[in-house]
């Protein structure tokens, strides 16, 4: 890694620290797991600082972002300006900038995972990759490497740009399908159910829907509904995919910040766990886990990332579940 001493403007002003905070804002974000854990409980993982990645404030020991190629990748430590300095490793990412608590590059032009190691003064570390996307432009025919996207709407949603189509897309060959993109979820959790014999998989899942996924999920274990992940049982589809299983035209799932989830731990068998503890699996199950999820929504912290939450009994083709998403707005529906 070369640490650059003069650079565009644009990367220049990236160096700027962040406005001082104060002692309880910054005790707020930075609890560490040994003041939250005990012998077999569940671990949230959070680094002992919080960094912006990509104006996401991220305060996990391992997260993601998206790039696509050639854009300015943004870290910023939250702290005090006259703090010590943190260390960043860029790994093969050759050229940087580097501030005392910041680092700025441009994604690199070959689509992958490119990690990012942050350490503290104290020796804590934080572990974010960036995902530089293969740019949507390079679907041809509705396919990239022989893998099916299909088409977009052409009209986004009532004008609204979270509708837009995707810029870019991860390529996710088999070796990346168990890469944790963050404490409790990995990538392969959010790839499209569409099958297919190519090896190499396409998917969008969006930093902010797995940020708000880690949050409910320690909710969950704190009101004592043991999990250590989420079945994802639908992340991101294809528009290819949405369209085969007759879903809804602007459906979230399409633009990766939506996952139809349920909890699955004792025992793991693809099925909602009796988390209401009466012995039986039904829809009140989802029922309290859509109410923890709306609770989780209606975080102040989070309005940035508000969304939908929706509540699903069993069919024939699978047992009851809960809808989330991060559309931006609330949306409620399905409760029983």
């Amino acid at each position: 890694m070369r640490v650059l001493t003069a650079c565009a403007a644009l990367l220049a002003c990236l160096l700027v620290p962040a406005a001082a905070q104060t002692g309880a804002e910054i005790a707020l974000r930075t609890n560490t797991d040994a003041e939250n854990v005990t012998d077999g409980a569940f671990v949230p993982a959070r680094a002992g600082f919080t960094a912006t990645v990509q104006d996401l404030e991220v305060p996990y020991e391992r997260f993601f972002a998206l790039a696509l190629p050639g854009e300015v990748v943004e870290f910023e430590v939250q702290a005090r300006p006259d703090s010590p300095a943190f260390a960043f490793d860029a790994g093969s990412i050759e050229e940087v900038i580097e501030g005392p608590q910041s680092l700025a590059f441009e994604a690199p032009a070959t689509p992958g995972p490119y990690p990012v190691t942050i350490t503290s003064p104290e020796g804590e570390t934080m572990t974010v990759t960036v995902f530089v996307l293969v740019p949507a432009s390079q679907v041809e025919d509705g396919e990239l490497e022989g893998y099916r996207i299909g088409a977009y709407p052409d009209t986004p949603l009532r004008g609204l740009d979270s509708y837009l189509p995707p810029e870019g897309f991860i390529r996710m060959p088999p070796e990346l399908h168990d890469y944790e993109i963050s404490p409790h979820f990995r990538l392969g959790q959010f790839v499209t159910k569409q099958g297919g014999s190519e090896p190499v998989k396409f998917l969008l899942v969006r930093p902010e829907l797995v940020l708000k996924l880690e949050q409910l999920l320690a909710y969950v274990n704190e009101q004592g509904i043991r999990a250590d992940s989420f079945y994802v049982m639908s992340g991101y589809r294809t528009p290819y995919y949405n369209e085969a299983i007759g879903n809804v035209e602007y459906s979230r799932h399409q633009w990766g910040d939506a996952a139809d989830i349920y909890v699955d731990r004792a025992p793991q068998d693809q099925n909602m766990d009796d988390i209401d503890g009466d012995g039986q699996v039904l829809r009140k199950d989802a029922g309290r886990l859509y109410d923890l999820a709306e609770d989780v929504d209606n975080l102040t912290e989070l309005r940035r990332y508000r969304g939908g939450v929706g509540e699903y009994g069993a069919t024939s083709a699978h047992g009851p579940f809960v809808h989330v998403d991060t559309r931006g707005t609330p949306a409620r529906w399905g409760r029983n």
